[in-house]
């Protein structure tokens, strides 16, 4: 799938994590977990801290916001793909109207995390 680059300059590659999420949707082992998490090969978590910071949103529909760049933009705050943090409801409801996430939202120029959040 070709990645090209999205509106902020970085990498537009949103087609291409349509088609990975489909892939974890697919296998199903998203449900055996309260939080699906999608990390970069060069990032670095703690896995105890990270559940420590999760668990009080266990049951709930969300993502983990941890960017805010630019506080003054309307795009911010707003997930950064190098850590992309699901809860099982938020993967759940992805997985029901993902179809609906590709015919109606121009995703074209977006990055995954964009696309993710939207």
């Amino acid at each position: 799938i070709p990645v090209g680059i999205s509106q902020d300059g970085t990498a537009g590659n949103a087609k291409l994590f349509m088609a990975v999420w489909d892939k974890v949707i697919a296998g199903n082992r998203f449900r055996n977990f309260d939080f699906t998490l999608k990390v970069d090969a060069d990032a670095v978590l703690i896995p105890w801290r990270i559940r420590d910071h999760l668990h009080p949103h266990v049951g709930s529909s969300s993502y983990v916001v941890n960017c805010n760049k630019f506080p003054n933009s309307p795009n911010f705050p707003m997930m950064f793909g190098a850590v992309e943090v699901f809860s099982r409801p938020a993967m759940v409801a992805y997985a029901k109207g993902s179809w609906k996430c590709g015919m109606q939202l121009p995703w074209h120029a977006w990055g995954e995390d964009y696309y993710m959040t939207h």
